[in-house]
């Protein structure tokens, strides 16, 4: 069962593989769901990937010849990548080492967090299809949304505040019209509205590839997640993204290149504006950010080389915080907050391989549209949202595989899709 010989669909052991990645998925939901204490459903999440990594371990690198398997394995991997992965796992030991750490929960996911992105992102690609992965990604948005459904209906007739805290308490509104927010069983909105973002763009992707009712009923519920999250970032960006798509589709690889750059700029150009010109003028904050941003900036420049280590990120940058009602927030921003824990060498390392992986799969002219389209999109959200490829709940789960199927040589990767 070496990684040279399992390719998607092939492999008595593909099925049980495809449903521990199915498990984990919906494992990974557990440590920001409302049902559990976010440290029971970390514990979870550590044993699943302990018993994934393990069978993994044996069935794919060790059965057989193991230094030749580590050999061919590594092999596969591009180097960028490795290299970022190493420094930022490092550097997380190194903060482990010096005490800077709050807790002994921030030890264990300082411990556990490097050995799942590897797993996330060098083997499971290597082992499951793009389309396999695609589907458990769509079913699990779409699930939860079917899981909040009842609850936002329920919510029309009676006092949405009895519902807590399967509602969030900041109502949608409409002029006249108030709806209550979805946030189905996690613990925030806005992770609701990540997750179907990425649903709804799978399903948009599938129904250009192959159109199957299932397909069309899943990007219904995404789409009605996506809104009633009200996850302002991800309904923009899902908008963005199918742009991209159109311009793929009608247009062609050449022009969507093109527009992929054009995107990025357009963000940048856009958050710069906002930051330099329109928030001294009209005294915005981008719901608190703006400040975040800069008192994060702040404290970076305070311990630039290793960072401050693990713990609320909120606490951190308090000091720096200039206005009171943001303090106590944290980053909501992901490259500052790596940057922040790890230092200036783990900001950059991330931003290496997370935009190298980007770079990486356009010089090698990959086919595979989805993959793109996710983590450039990802990209956006990371610049208001802490979430990251470092990190083992849910979305952190889906983005770390996302970026490991950019990562893919091109020999292993299937050349028989239009758009996924």
């Amino acid at each position: 069962m070496a990684t040279e010989t399992l390719t998607p669909e092939r492999g008595r052991d593909y099925d049980a593989l495809a449903l521990a990645v199915l498990g984990i998925l919906v494992a990974s939901i557990l440590p920001v769901t409302v049902w559990l204490p976010s440290a029971v459903g970390s514990a979870v999440v550590f044993l699943a990937y302990a018993g994934l990594g393990t069978a993994l371990l044996y069935g794919v690198l060790i059965e057989g010849n193991p230094r030749a398997n580590v050999r061919r394995w590594i092999d596969t991997i591009p180097r960028f990548a490795l290299l970022s992965w190493v420094v930022i796992s490092t550097l997380y030991l190194l903060q482990i080492v010096l005490g800077n750490f709050e807790s002994i929960t921030n030890v264990g996911s300082a411990l556990a967090t490097p050995v799942i992105v590897a797993i996330n992102l060098f083997l499971i690609p290597r082992l499951l299809s793009l389309e396999r992965f695609l589907e458990f990604v769509m079913w699990v948005s779409g699930s939860l949304v079917i899981l909040g459904l009842p609850v936002f209906l329920l919510a029309l007739v009676i006092d949405s505040a009895a519902l807590t805290p399967y509602l969030w308490q900041t109502p949608l509104s409409f002029g006249f019209i108030e709806l209550p927010r979805m946030s189905s069983v996690v613990d925030n909105p806005n992770v609701l509205g990540r997750l179907t973002f990425a649903g709804a763009i799978i399903s948009v992707l599938f129904i250009l590839e192959r159109d199957t009712v299932t397909d069309r009923l899943f990007l219904g519920l995404n789409v009605l997640g996506l809104f009633l999250s009200n996850s302002m970032t991800s309904l923009i960006v899902f908008f963005v993204s199918l742009v991209l798509i159109g311009v793929y589709v009608y247009a062609g690889r050449k022009w969507f290149v093109k527009m992929l750059g054009l995107a990025a700029a357009g963000v940048l150009f856009g958050v710069a504006v906002m930051y330099f010109v329109i928030a001294p003028i009209t005294g915005t904050t981008l719901s608190g950010r703006l400040v975040l941003w800069e008192a994060t900036v702040q404290a970076i420049a305070q311990e630039p080389i290793l960072g401050y280590g693990f713990g609320g990120s909120g606490g951190l940058i308090e000091p720096y915080t200039a206005e009171p009602q943001f303090q106590g927030d944290g980053t909501h921003n992901a490259y500052l907050y790596l940057t922040l824990t790890t230092g200036l060498l783990g900001g950059l390392a991330y931003m290496m391989l997370y935009f190298g992986s980007i770079v990486y799969a356009l010089r090698r002219r990959l086919p595979s549209l989805a993959p793109l389209v996710l983590v450039f999109g990802f990209a956006i959200i990371q610049l208001m949202e802490t979430q990251n490829v470092f990190g083992y709940t849910v979305l952190s789960v889906v983005l770390s595989i996302t970026v490991g199927y950019l990562l893919l040589p091109s020999r292993r990767v299937q050349r028989t899709r239009t758009v996924l």
